[in-house]
């Protein structure tokens, strides 16, 4: 694809385009690795936690995401406080845009 033909993309065909990239590099960057690996594509500070956009790749190879999640930390019933992973899917939810 040449620089002409991304010129005469729309924004929505070149986003959607950029998705499809990141996609393919992070499974490159993921390839041979065993075990549940993940790629931080994106973070960024949101009220009473981070949000990050990762992919993910499980022990069998299986490629997931890319998803946004939300981390933060949640009191137990033990007094201790524990990290609490929320997916919030491939959209990032429009509360925290």
């Amino acid at each position: 694809m040449r620089g002409e033909q991304l010129r005469e993309m729309s924004t929505a065909e070149l986003v959607e385009l950029r998705s499809e990239i990141e996609l393919l590099l992070a499974e490159r960057s993921l390839a041979g690795e065993s075990g549940s690996a993940r790629e931080i594509l994106e973070e960024r500070e949101a009220p009473g936690g981070t949000l990050r956009r990762e992919l993910r790749v499980d022990e069998d190879g299986a490629v997931h995401g890319p998803n946004w999640y939300f981390y933060y930390y949640a009191d137990t019933k033990t007094g201790k406080r524990r990290l609490v992973t929320e997916n919030l899917g491939r959209a990032l939810p429009e509360k925290y845009s």
